[in-house]
């Protein structure tokens, strides 16, 4: 059985010139993000879709040392990774923007600004017409502003670049603290609700 020299292989070896474009592309922010968004959007329909099982499988697998107490589940690793992530946008901007800690921290405060000032009213609409509605834009919102961050991210960026993401990060997390703790206590008896609020 011969080949045909004229049919491209589908794993055949690429130029080096090729593989540098390729290389090059994925290296760059841009492309970065949207593979990230990517990734998010496909875990969003995963979670989902009839093959929930698997996705909850995958996120309740348990990852890491556990003599340094870090075997924590992928879940948890995302969750904590998505914290971390303002962390490290703040030292990205010292360090790789060149800005100091003053403007630095000037530029995230719309998103304090923001969480505090919408999540008291979140709490109250969310007594109104139930939790689901709010935290579902909740979620949204903060995906939005992840997703709009990963893409803005550049060395040309400014302070007022971080504006937008961080805002919308700031009405998504507004929208999630009080309603997450009004359905974390629903269910709780009433003699155990100060204990654990």
């Amino acid at each position: 059985m011969s080949l045909n020299p004229l049919r491209p292989r589908l794993f055949a070896r690429t130029t080096w010139q090729e593989a540098q474009h390729v290389a090059g592309a994925l290296r760059t922010e841009t492309v970065g993000g949207a593979l990230l968004l990517v990734a998010a959007v496909a875990a969003l329909v995963w979670a989902n879709s009839p093959w929930f099982e698997a996705y909850s499988s995958l996120r309740d697998w348990q990852v890491g040392p556990h003599a340094l107490h870090l075997d924590l589940t992928l879940g948890q690793w995302a969750a904590d990774g998505l914290l971390a992530l303002f962390f490290f946008v703040t030292l990205y901007m010292q360090t790789v923007l060149g800005y100091s800690a003053v403007i630095s921290g000037l530029a995230s405060l719309p998103l304090s600004i923001v969480l505090a000032a919408l999540a008291p009213l979140a709490g109250r609409l969310s007594d109104r017409i139930g939790s689901k509605p709010i935290l579902t834009a909740g979620f949204t919102l903060y995906a939005a502003g992840v997703a709009v961050l990963i893409l803005v991210l550049s060395t040309r960026a400014t302070p007022v670049t971080f504006l937008l993401p961080y805002i919308l990060v700031g009405l998504g997390i507004g929208c999630l603290f009080a309603p997450l703790t009004t359905e974390a206590l629903r269910r709780v008896r009433p003699e155990f609700t100060g204990v654990l609020a």
